[in-house]
């Protein structure tokens, strides 16, 4: 990526290092380090202008990273204001349909799902290790419950939810 940069990185070591791929992945072979070599320079100038590119690719990086949390936190914001407002059309409708030229909002059941209401009551048969912890398998619990099991402190709950296209 040439461009502007904090350093003057010779123009011959940038356009090889921008195309610079470690190992072949056919072969695993380590590759591209002979290019480098063959540049016709001193090698205290070669070392300094690949520095100088890891410095620049590494503040690239970093701009990239904050701006993928800057994103992140924005779509976050987002949602949020998504989820209110999904809420507020289904306060409004009552699961009933709604449909214009222009939009079309219906509700649809999701698939049952198992939801824990007291996890403490669950036998081992229902829970799940997570290394240094357990917490209920709600497959299993489904699949009982489903099954027409009973199950202490879990049952089967039938949400909806809405969709705006």
């Amino acid at each position: 990526m040439s461009g502007l940069s904090l350093y003057q990185i010779d123009a011959n070591i940038e356009a090889l290092l921008e195309g610079y791929e470690l190992v072949n992945p056919e072969t695993g072979e380590i590759i591209g380090a002979e290019a480098l070599d063959a540049l016709q320079m001193a090698r205290e100038e070669k070392i300094e202008n690949t520095g100088l590119y890891i410095k620049k690719q590494t503040a690239l990086i970093d701009a990239m990273k904050n701006e993928e949390k800057s994103i992140s936190e924005r779509r976050k914001v987002y949602e949020v204001q998504l989820e209110k407002l999904k809420a507020y059309l289904s306060q409004s409708l009552g699961g009933e349909k709604f449909e214009t030229a222009k939009v079309n909002i219906f509700f649809k059941k999701n698939p049952p799902a198992a939801e824990i209401t007291d996890a403490s009551k669950l036998t081992s048969e229902y829970m799940r290790e997570i290394p240094a912890k357990y917490e209920p398998d709600k497959t299993k619990i489904k699949e009982a419950l489903k099954a027409g099991k009973a199950v202490d402190g879990a049952e089967l709950r039938q949400t909806v939810s809405i969709y705006v296209k």
